[in-house]
């Protein structure tokens, strides 16, 4: 895999992937290529701050079915 083939599956490949767990090609790619590790952690890093921020919005008392949106 190069690391624009790695890039682009990185939008559909799950958190774990994007840590370099498991034996996905892109996982793999993530362990072994810096630039990519990178880019990976970035997107990591977005999703936790997105979490984060859908949570503080979000209060624990909302109405049924709003909450997990």
């Amino acid at each position: 895999m190069n690391c624009a083939e790695c890039r682009d599956q990185m939008l559909e490949a799950g958190l774990k992937e994007l840590a370099g767990d498991g034996e996905s090609a892109v996982a793999a790619h993530v362990r072994s290529c810096e630039a990519c590790r990178f880019v990976a952690v970035s997107h990591l890093a977005a999703t936790r701050e997105l979490r984060t921020s859908y949570d503080a919005a979000v209060p624990a008392t909302s109405p049924a079915g709003m909450r997990g949106r």
